[in-house]
């Protein structure tokens, strides 16, 4: 057994930094394998599922590849959509494909091809993670409800080496993520902006957003973004702007793990989860971290709709900042401008592409910094106009 690789009955544990993930496709593939195989790297999990070698479904927790998210990337539905949907599921037990399929908002043949879509993404995306842990669980089925597909690993790994010469000719040409774009004077002709997501990733380019903030915005991948705006670039429609500095993380203190665990036990669930950031421990996933992140996570999340965020309740724009924008994360800016004076909390956790962690600290966030209020929910409410600016809070 190579070093680094743990096998137990019918499982096997590693990272791409021993096996490849074009090693390990092809193994499951020339082997005939039938399994579940489970990618993870920081918070965000995908599971592969395969039959005799070949891939037959594949699903993620990441946001931009839920299904809800992803649809409404593509134009096919809309925020409000989503967030009547994701209420008439709470308790029912329904699927949002089934939903939107009752409700005549999408046919049955463009929820199939939206759900294959992101499901291959979901595959071929695994290509942008040079660095992660897997787990190889054989005889593992996937849901019953899970639409399936049938990709060869042939064809995969034909897709992926495309993939990785896109990346790094992204990486080569691409100064940050943190680069403000801006439009120059030629304009794009229809092909270049006939699709939804093309259409959108270059209406939001305005100047003032980075290019980080672009990507949340497009609700879709960070290659799939990237490579298109590149391509305005070298089209000459784009030109890179100033670098926003990126925040500084620290190296992380000898057991900062032991210190978190203190954080838990005394309840201060919002300095584990700094102190997780700070060192970047979710950078090497394993069980002892795993399990430590999910701890803080969960008290957090318990003790903020409890005592802050009541689910209930209605962020609303005080303002929006005229100066200090670059203290703003691409997070808050993005839920900035997504709050309608209507939605409530549990209603953001659906409708925003992040995680609901990350969705509910932003708010918090701009609660403190003056920039939104909570109002009790079910009462009128008299939004900020989009337009609107204001002095950025102090402090």
């Amino acid at each position: 057994m190579d070093q680094g690789i743990q096998s137990a009955s019918g499982c096997l544990e590693s990272s791409f930094d021993v096996m490849a993930l074009p090693d390990l496709l092809q193994w499951l593939s020339v082997a005939r394998k039938t399994g579940e195989c489970r990618v993870r790297r920081e918070a965000a999990c995908r599971r592969v599922y395969f039959e005799d070698g070949r891939i037959v479904a594949a699903s993620s927790n990441e946001p931009h590849l839920l299904l809800g998210q992803f649809l409404i990337a593509h134009g096919r539905i809309d925020e409000r959509e989503l967030r009547r949907c994701m209420k008439l599921q709470e308790g029912a037990g329904r699927t949002l494909g089934d939903l939107l399929l009752e409700g005549g908002r999408i046919s049955r043949v463009e929820l199939e091809r939206a759900v294959l879509a992101k499901t291959e993404e979901s595959v071929f995306g695994l290509f942008d993670w040079p660095h992660a842990r897997f787990t190889v669980e054989l005889g593992r089925k996937p849901p019953a409800e899970t639409l399936r597909i049938d990709l060869a690993v042939d064809s995969v790994l034909l897709e992926g080496v495309r993939r990785l010469d896109e990346l790094n000719r992204i990486r080569q040409a691409l100064p940050s993520m943190d680069v403000v774009l801006h439009r120059t004077k030629r304009k794009p002709d229809a092909p270049t902006v006939a699709s939804h997501v093309g259409r959108n990733l270059y209406e939001s380019i305005d100047g003032a957003r980075t290019l980080r903030e672009i990507v949340l915005a497009s609700r879709v991948s960070e290659y799939e973004a990237c490579s298109y705006v590149l391509r305005l670039v070298e089209r000459g429609l784009v030109r890179w702007g100033e670098v926003h500095p990126a925040r500084a993380v620290l190296d992380p203190p000898v057991r900062a793990e032991d210190r978190v665990w203190e954080f838990i036990a005394a309840g201060e669930f919002a300095d584990a989860l700094e102190l997780i950031d700070r060192c970047a421990l979710r950078g090497a996933p394993d069980r002892e971290r795993d399990l430590l992140i999910a701890k803080a996570e969960a008290g957090f999340l318990a003790q903020a709709f409890r005592n802050e965020v009541p689910p209930e309740a209605i962020p609303t724009r005080v303002g929006i900042p005229r100066t200090g924008r670059e203290s703003l994360s691409s997070q808050e800016l993005f839920l900035l401008e997504l709050l309608d004076g209507k939605s409530d909390v549990r209603a953001l956790t659906w409708i925003a592409p992040l995680r609901k962690l990350e969705t509910i600290r932003a708010l918090m966030r701009l609660r403190r910094g003056g920039y939104i209020e909570l109002r009790p929910g079910g009462e009128p409410q008299v939004d900020v106009p989009h337009d609107a600016v204001c002095e950025a809070p102090a402090g």
